[in-house]
C-alpha cells in the first residue's frame, strides 16, 4: 500500500496534467509540496493562483493580493 506522500504526489502529477479544462491549460499547477504539511490539522481555501504569485511561484498566497 502506498503511504500518504506517495498517493499525494500521484494526486499532484494527475491534476497537473489535467486537460479537461481549456481556460486552465496554460495556468501553473499549484498542487504541490509547497502547499503546506499534509499532517496540517486546518486547511486555508483561497480563489485561484494569480499571474503575480501563485501561477509563478507554486506557493498559495503569495505575490498577488488575497483576501
Amino acid at each position: 500500500m502506498k503511504d500518504r506522500i506517495s498517493l499525494f504526489r500521484d494526486l499532484s502529477a494527475e491534476a497537473a496534467a489535467c486537460r479537461l479544462c481549456p481556460a486552465m491549460c496554460e495556468r501553473a499547477a499549484v498542487l504541490s509540496e509547497l502547499n503546506g504539511a499534509l499532517e496540517a490539522r486546518v486547511m486555508f481555501i483561497g480563489e485561484a493562483p494569480g499571474r503575480k504569485g501563485a501561477d509563478r511561484m507554486r506557493v498559495p498566497f503569495s505575490g498577488d493580493q488575497s483576501g
